[in-house]
């Protein structure tokens, strides 16, 4: 599905073919060209890993600002993305993942790459950013689905901010791995992450903040909290600080309950029906990780996955 947003610009991968509508600033090659043309970029990210076949990389020229929405559809089993920024360059995709798929970041100085992602499989996104440059993620997933994100903040001024929203019924399984990796002075990270439960679903969250002694002055941030809708799901959380420099700014958590009897209660006593109260209150545990979504039809699609 083609975001009407995005009707003229966006990338399509499907049954091993790559179907593409790009602006001008944002270069589109194949994986064999890109290694013809690129391949200094490509020595450092593949060593000791074969090369991808099925894929495509995504180039954005120095000092580009997209202004028209850009969407990737991975309709394919697996797919592998390279995705690099120019300096000074902007970037906001939406992404909707159908089967596995790999995402390899590179954020020049003063970049910034923006991600919604609706996700469905297993998911690595691998990123590295360079002074000044930003990196938002906001996804949302149902169903089993495994995802995992490496981060490096190499340069003074870089900062993510990652965010996940994950909704589980009957049997399904989640599994959440996040390592940022804090190695220049002024670097700053957030992680949030939420999990709604029912039946026998199960989730895991493992999180990891890590400090290099050169890295002073960073601020870093992790919370998961879950919300449990059944005696029989189990949502387990490994929220996890490893600081080696002394002047730091850094906290973690993360919770598990259920819906809220209080809460509930006054809902109904204001004539609000059991299951839609219970609805409401769902929908506001969850919905601002939803708002930071920025394409609108991506923040519609998600809200569907909380509601179904």
């Amino acid at each position: 599905m083609i975001y009407p947003e995005c009707a003229h610009s966006h990338l399509l991968f499907k049954e091993g073919r790559v179907t593409q509508v790009v602006p001008q600033g944002i270069m589109v090659l194949s994986l064999e060209e890109a290694y013809l043309q690129f391949g200094t970029f490509f020595q450092s990210r593949l060593i000791d890993h074969e090369r991808p076949k099925n894929g495509a990389f995504v180039y954005v020229l120095p000092k580009y600002q997209n202004k028209t929405p850009f969407q990737i559809m991975l309709e394919d089993e697996t797919a592998h993305l390279f995705i690099a920024l120019g300096k000074e360059s902007t970037l906001a995709v939406s992404v909707v993942q159908k089967g596995d798929a790999v995402f390899d970041l590179s954020c020049e100085s003063n970049s910034r790459f923006t991600m919604d992602l609706i996700g469905e499989g297993r998911m690595m996104f691998k990123g590295g950013l360079k002074g000044g440059a930003t990196l938002k993620a906001i996804g949302a997933s149902k169903g089993n689905s495994h995802q995992t994100y490496r981060i490096t903040l190499d340069g003074e001024g870089a900062a993510a901010d990652l965010r996940g929203a994950v909704f589980l019924d009957e049997k399904s399984k989640h599994t959440t791995n996040v390592l940022i990796h804090h190695r220049k002075p002024y670097t700053r990270s957030n992680q949030q992450f939420k999990g709604v439960l029912k039946g026998h679903s199960q989730s895991q969250f493992e999180g990891k903040i890590y400090v290099d002694p050169i890295a002073q002055k960073t601020e870093a941030y992790q919370l998961n909290n879950n919300l449990l809708l059944s005696d029989h799901a189990i949502a387990t959380t490994k929220p996890n600080l490893e600081i080696f420099a002394d002047d730091v700014k850094a906290s973690h958590g993360a919770t598990i309950g259920y819906v809220d009897e209080r809460g509930l209660f006054y809902l109904q006593t204001r004539g609000i029906p059991k299951a839609h109260a219970t609805h409401l209150l769902i929908r506001g545990f969850i919905q601002e990780i939803l708002d930071e979504m920025t394409l609108p039809s991506a923040r519609a699609l998600a809200t569907s996955l909380a509601g179904s």
